[in-house]
C-alpha cells in the first residue's frame, strides 16, 4: 500500500520538526512538502500530489477561511485538517465552512494524530471531540420550529 502523502503547513520551524517527528516515524506516512506561509502552502499544493493538507490556524500572512478555499480550489482532492490550539465555536465554523474535512487540537498523543489522519486520508471527517460538542451545540441551535 502507498504511503500516505502529506503537505505540512505550519507557523514555524519547531512546529514542522515536531509534525516530521511524529509522521517520519510512522511508514505509513510520506511528507512530500512544508511551507511556513498560506502563499508558500497554496504554490505546494498546486505542485504536489496529496492526500492530507495538515495546517496550522494561524499563519503569518493569513489566518482566515479564504486559505481554505484557496487550498481546495489548488487540490480539491486533498483532505484539508486544521491543527491548532484554539477551541473556538466561530473559527470551527468558519474553517469547516470553507472545506476544512478535520479541525484537530494540538494537545494530543501522536498515535491520535496518526489515527485522525489516517481516517482523513481514507475519506472521513475527522473532528477532535471538543470540536464535534461546539457542531452538535450549534445545530441544536438551529432546530427549526414545528409547524
Amino acid at each position: 500500500m502507498a504511503p500516505i502523502r502529506v503537505i505540512l503547513i505550519g507557523r514555524n520551524e519547531l512546529e514542522l520538526l515536531g509534525l516530521h517527528a511524529v509522521l517520519d516515524s510512522d511508514p505509513d506516512f510520506e511528507i512530500v512538502g512544508e511551507a511556513k506561509t498560506a502563499t508558500e502552502g497554496v504554490s505546494i499544493v498546486k505542485q504536489q500530489q496529496s492526500d492530507i493538507i495538515l495546517m496550522s490556524l494561524r499563519l503569518l500572512d493569513s489566518s482566515g477561511g479564504g486559505l481554505c478555499d484557496l487550498l481546495h480550489h489548488a487540490d480539491s482532492r486533498a483532505a484539508l485538517v486544521v491543527l491548532t490550539n484554539l477551541l473556538d465555536r466561530s473559527l470551527v465554523d468558519m474553517y469547516l465552512r470553507s472545506g476544512a474535512r478535520g479541525y484537530l487540537l494540538k494537545d494530543m498523543e501522536p498515535q491520535q494524530l496518526r489515527h485522525y489522519l489516517r481516517a482523513a486520508a481514507a475519506g472521513h471527517s475527522v473532528l477532535d471531540p471538543r470540536v464535534t460538542d461546539i457542531v452538535v451545540e450549534s445545530m441544536q441551535k438551529v432546530r427549526p420550529t414545528p409547524g
